[in-house]
This record gives structure tokens, sequence and C-alpha cells, in this order.
């Protein structure tokens, strides 16, 4: 017996998100797409998996908000400035906090 559950999707096309949702499953590809389910299955696992990546990459953004100028400064065609000590010493472990990664 197949391992199946079912669900139903109710959409009011009075309000909009609900409307474009149903335009979107309307002309969505169907040599990708075979059905419904598969699009819907699709955007559900895609939604939180982006959710769960989030702060991993909002912290490796931020990292490179910080590093980038400092590295950028110890570049001697860019920035006639000596690179101090502190930005020549500190390394990129210091910079970022690994505990998003768990453990």
């Amino acid at each position: 017996m197949a391992n199946i559950k079912n669900t139903n999707l109710r959409l009011n096309l009075d309000k909009e998100i609900h409307r474009k949702a149903w335009e979107y499953l309307q002309t969505m590809d169907k040599s990708q797409f075979k059905s419904y389910t598969h699009i819907i299955a699709v955007a559900i696992v895609n939604y939180f998996e982006k959710s769960q990546s989030e702060p991993i990459v909002n912290t490796i953004e931020s990292a490179l908000e910080r590093l980038i100028p400092k590295y950028l400064a110890g570049i001697p065609h860019i920035s006639t400035a000596e690179p101090t000590a502190e930005i020549a010493d500190e390394t990129v472990s210091d910079e970022i906090d690994f505990d998003f990664l768990g453990g």
C-alpha cells in the first residue's frame, strides 16, 4: 500500500495572494511539474530550506561586510595606506562566530 497523506488546498480568489497562487498554478510548466501536488511540495520544501539557511547566509554576509574593507585597505594599488598590524594579524576565524554550525 502506498504511503500517501491527503490534505486540501482551498484558495479564495477574492484574496490577492490566493488569486496569484491560482494563476501561477494555471500557468506552471507542465513538462517540469506534472501536478499541483508536485509544485506545491517543491515550493514548501524550498521555502523551509531557505528559512533554515538564512541565518547562515546573514552571518557570512555580515562577516564579508566587515572583512572586505580591511582586505582592500591592505592592497597597495587600491589604497596607499599601509595595513596596520591589527589588520595584518587578524584572521577570518577571529571575525566569524561559527556557533551557527551547531558545535
